[in-house]
Parts: C-alpha cells; sequence; structure tokens
C-alpha cells in the first residue's frame, strides 16, 4: 500500500481487482424513544432487533472490519439523576454486545452521545456534572477503549470542566490516525454540543507531522446534511474552529458522525473534508429525509490495496419486524492515501 493520504475529494467508480487490506464500521442513533421503551423488557433502551441484525451483518462482511466504532446514543439516558438510569441502560448494552458475533473478533469504541451526556430537567436539556465519570467508570468496568488515556484534562486552552482524557481521545493503527470525540464535552461555563477544538488541532499537527491519514469520529453533526438537517450539530464556537482545522489539513479524510437519524454524505463548506452522517442505526428516522424508502444500517471505510478508500454503506428497510440483512450499495470514493 503506498503511504497515507493525498485527498481525491470525488465520487467516482469503484476500481475492480483491488482487494481490501483493512476496514472499519460505524454507526450511531440506535436507542427508542421513551414512549416505546419497555424497561422490564429491554433494559438496554436500544432497538434490538436493529442493532442484533448489524452485529450480525458486520460480522459477515468479508474481510471482516478490524474496528467498529459506535457514534452515540447507544441508549436514551436524559435522566436528571447522578447517571445511574443511564449506567443501568448501557450495562445492558454492552451485555447484548458480549452475546454478538463481533465479541472478541473487533475492536468496538463506544462513543458518548447527547442521550449519555446530558440529562433532561424542567429548563430542558443541560449539562451534567456527572456524566462523564459514570461513562469513564463504564467503560473501566468493561474493559472498554481507550485503554491509554492521551485527551485532555481538565482546564486548559479549552477550558474544561473535567477530565475529559477517556472521552476525546487518539490514537494508530498503522498509517491511519483515529480521532475519537466527545460532542457534548463538559466545559467550565456549561456549554452543550461543545468539542475541544484546541485540542484536536493539535493532535491533529502532531499526526500531520507524521504522515498519518486521518478520520475524526463523534457524535453531533458538524455542518448541516443535504438530504436531512437534524438539529442542534456542534456548537458555534468550538465548532468553527474544527471546520476551520480540518479544511485546511489535507491529511483529514473525513468526520464520521451520527446524530441526525438518516444517512447523508457532503462535504464540509462544500469544498472539503467530507462528512459522513451514519444516523440511521435503528432510532425513529427523521421526518424531513429526503428518500421515499427509508432505511436503517451502518457504513464500512474500506482501504484498498492500490491505497484507494472507500465507502460502502449498508441498508435494509426501517422495520423491526422480519428484519432482513443490510445490503451493500454503491461505494463512494473519499480518496486515496497520502504518498
Amino acid at each position: 500500500m503506498i503511504g497515507l493520504f493525498a485527498i481525491l475529494p470525488t465520487l467516482v467508480a469503484p476500481i475492480q481487482d483491488d482487494p481490501v487490506e483493512y476496514s472499519f464500521a460505524f454507526f450511531g442513533c440506535n436507542r427508542v424513544d421513551k414512549d416505546a421503551w419497555h424497561k422490564k423488557k429491554n433494559p438496554s433502551s436500544a432497538n434490538l432487533p436493529q442493532l442484533q441484525q448489524s452485529f450480525q451483518d458486520i460480522a459477515n462482511i468479508k474481510p471482516m472490519p478490524k474496528l467498529l466504532f459506535m457514534t452515540g446514543d447507544l441508549v436514551l439516558g436524559y435522566k436528571d439523576d447522578q447517571g445511574e438510569e443511564t449506567r443501568g441502560q448501557l450495562d445492558a448494552w454492552i451485555s447484548e454486545y458480549r452475546k454478538s458475533p463481533l465479541n472478541g473478533k473487533v475492536e468496538m469504541f463506544p462513543l458518548p452521545g447527547n442521550h449519555e451526556m446530558l440529562r433532561k430537567t424542567k429548563d430542558g436539556k443541560v449539562s451534567s456534572p456527572y456524566t462523564t465519570e459514570m461513562w469513564n467508570s463504564w467503560l473501566k468496568a468493561n474493559n472498554l477503549p481507550p485503554t491509554t488515556p492521551n485527551g485532555p484534562m481538565a482546564g486548559g486552552a479549552d477550558k474544561l470542566a473535567d477530565d475529559q482524557s477517556r472521552l476525546n481521545y487518539s490514537f494508530d493503527k498503522g498509517n491511519l490516525h483515529f480521532v475519537c470525540l466527545n460532542t457534548d464535552t463538559h466545559t467550565e461555563d456549561g456549554r452543550i454540543a461543545a468539542v475541544p477544538s484546541k485540542w484536536l488541532k493539535n493532535d491533529l499537527d502532531l499526526a500531520t507531522k507524521h504522515d498519518k491519514t486521518i478520520f475524526i469520529l463523534g457524535h453531533r453533526n458538524l455542518v448541516d446534511g443535504v438530504t436531512s438537517k437534524g438539529d442542534s450539530p456542534i456548537e458555534k464556537d468550538s465548532g468553527s474552529e474544527m471546520i476551520a482545522e480540518i479544511q485546511t489539513n489535507p491529511n483529514v479524510i473525513g468526520y464520521l458522525c451520527a446524530h441526525v437519524h438518516a444517512w447523508d454524505v457532503t462535504k464540509v463548506g462544500g469544498t472539503r473534508p467530507w462528512q459522513i452522517i451514519a444516523g440511521n442505526g435503528g432510532s425513529p428516522l427523521e421526518d424531513d429525509w429526503k428518500p421515499a424508502e427509508k432505511t436503517f444500517g451502518f457504513a464500512v471505510i474500506e482501504i484498498h490495496h492500490s491505497g484507494t478508500i472507500t465507502l460502502v454503506p449498508y441498508f435494509r428497510p426501517a422495520t423491526d419486524e422480519n428484519v432482513e440483512a443490510a445490503k451493500p450499495q454503491t461505494p463512494i470514493v473519499l480518496g486515496k492515501v497520502v504518498s
């Protein structure tokens, strides 16, 4: 394989006879709505028929993806407590994962979403002082990554309210660099939908210096989608800094996220890099999503022998009865590895 990524942000036909040498899967937004949740029957609050089918479908891909990123809103959460109910849902969720054919065969990275990080009060959705520690405790108890936290601590240039080193972090797989973001990072001023943009810039600068190809993952979308707008993307202050950084960094292939309950592929600011929303994981789909036939599913990014990077969506009908296997759609070429 040639080095790591010179960006080719064009949609072209996939190259034939070019084997996949590395791949990873991602999707988010699988939790059910509150009025559809039956706690005794399903303590996880996940859309289990869709979740279980996606786990099986990913296990059936040849070659099987090496990594799986769950990009937030795994569970219902939003309880106005000290994180106890959300923790109970997450415990039930990881039990479902342990029963899946992926357990022990892929590295699974759960990322927090607004449903895990925020609490809902009479005043609306607000930042919680309890959920960071709840999430950290859950990761440690279940031996979930990151095993070596390298994210931002309390204070610092991003003025964080607590230790975010396990919720925002990065790691390498060969020449690939992955950055996982908490898009509801707890800040000193209590903003919601914030990311540690100054920490992110430093991390990306270091990865670029070492000629890494970069994928950034988080829950909330950074810009509005084309096929569905959704609501409440990353807030404007840290979001604008993140946009400026990734648009000028040629090694960043894309920002992979969820939050909007739809599938959407666009270019940030109409130029680069890619924003890929895989928020059709099982939660009720957006009313304004344009396709006439709604679908649930997930996505896989493949690194080919030639260095070409492709995005393969997998879709199935959006029903919780007689759930079908997801079918691969036409690949989208995202670029090539940097030489």
